[in-house]
């Protein structure tokens, strides 16, 4: 026998699982999200003169773990791929795998930056801010991501 879908809903025969995994991403996971694309997005610009070998952060005489430039480059383009993966994942079959690297690049990147508070003191404190405001979206959200992804 074929249900139909009536009034927008599931069919009346469709289980309890079924009907929760049609839930929309909350808000708070989606800014998120984007808060991860923005960051990575910054953080290829941050490699990008790191590896050039730009002064828009040592200018200062200040060094961190001897402030090779060429390894923070490294290391700043694979937080950025792990954020644009992340963010990616948040919206297609791997729910739960997005929220795991999307926590882990959102710690890292959060210490990583803790280090640059006494070279850049705003830059420093606001990306940390935007990494709390990511760990809270995705962990404020836990019954969406306790559901099967879609």
């Amino acid at each position: 026998m074929h249900s139909e879908w009536s009034a927008g809903g599931p069919p009346a025969g469709a289980s309890s699982a079924e009907q929760r995994s049609d839930e929309p991403m909350p808000s708070r996971v989606e800014f998120a999200s984007v808060m991860m694309v923005l960051l990575g997005t910054f953080l290829v610009i941050a490699s990008i003169t790191e590896w050039a070998d730009s002064d828009w952060l040592t200018r200062q005489q200040f060094a961190v773990f001897g402030s090779a430039h060429a390894w923070w480059a490294v290391f700043d383009l694979v937080t950025a791929l792990l954020a644009f993966y992340a963010a990616w994942a948040l919206h297609g079959r791997q729910r739960l795998t997005g929220r795991l690297l999307a926590l882990a690049f959102a710690i890292v990147s959060a210490v990583r930056w803790m280090f640059f508070i006494p070279a850049a003191p705003v830059l420093g404190v606001l990306v940390v801010a935007i990494d709390a405001v990511i760990i809270w979206g995705l962990t404020s959200a836990s019954a969406w991501f306790a559901q099967p992804s879609v």
